[in-house]
């Protein structure tokens, strides 16, 4: 009995022990199975990130290939532009260019014509004065003041230059009031007068001529049309002093 008492003890522990691993076998298999739920949701959620990046990567390739044509269509601009303004800046160097040789062949010109009309003057200058007789006189009667001077001196070309006025009045081309055959009238002012006939005859401006009278030499000088005298007045040109007039 007492042989079977144990063998029944020991067939209940063995029976027992088997319940207990069958439990935890079964309690193996629940955390295995939970392991592959958690690695597939896993690989389910790697997948969805390598397919968000696949579509990144994708939208990055697309906004380089824009900014690449973007680019390309810029240079092509900037380009096109430069070869615009080489264009024009070109042109316009061209037209400059004729321009410039334009101008100096009309400044040739224009010298050449002046240097004709100047040679003309002088020789026509010149036959006038020589056909004037050295001594015919003129009178030129002023407010208060009235001179007789050699029409040589009027008309002398060195100081009074071309074209000048007395070679005007002279010659019939200006319209002054005579009297009788060889007085003429100035209604004007004739103080500084024989400064103007003291430069005529090859002297210089004085120096010691006050302000008032160096004023109205200045308007003699403009009326008489006597340019170098003008010139001389303006530039202060005064190396001697001025003798008595004959």
């Amino acid at each position: 009995l007492e042989n079977y008492s144990q063998i029944i003890e020991t067939k209940k522990k063995m029976e027992t022990e088997e319940i207990t691993m069958e439990e935890g076998h079964d309690s193996d298999i629940d955390e295995s199975e939970k392991m592959d739920v958690t690695i597939a949701a896993l690989e389910e959620k790697l997948e969805q990130l390598r397919e968000a990046k696949r579509e990144k990567k994708k939208e990055l390739e697309e906004i380089e290939r824009e900014e690449t044509a973007t680019v390309k269509e810029l240079k092509g601009m900037l380009k096109k532009k430069d070869r615009k303004l080489e264009e024009q800046r070109e042109r316009m160097l061209a037209t400059l260019e004729k321009k410039d040789v334009e101008m100096r062949d009309q400044f040739k010109q224009e010298v050449k014509d002046f240097e004709n009309e100047k040679m003309v003057w002088e020789k026509a200058g010149k036959k006038f004065e020589e056909a004037i007789p050295k001594a015919t006189r003129v009178v030129l009667e002023f407010y208060e003041q009235s001179f007789k001077v050699p029409m040589k001196t009027l008309l002398n070309v060195r100081r009074g230059g071309q074209n000048s006025f007395f070679q005007k009045m002279f010659s019939g081309r200006l319209d002054i009031k005579k009297e009788g055959d060889n007085t003429y009238y100035f209604a004007r002012d004739g103080t500084a007068f024989k400064y103007v006939l003291h430069y005529l005859n090859g002297e210089s401006i004085s120096s010691y001529i006050n302000k008032e009278v160096r004023q109205q030499l200045l308007k003699d000088a403009a009326f008489f049309e006597l340019w170098n005298l003008l010139g001389e007045l303006d530039h202060n040109i005064v190396p001697v002093q001025v003798g008595t007039h004959p």
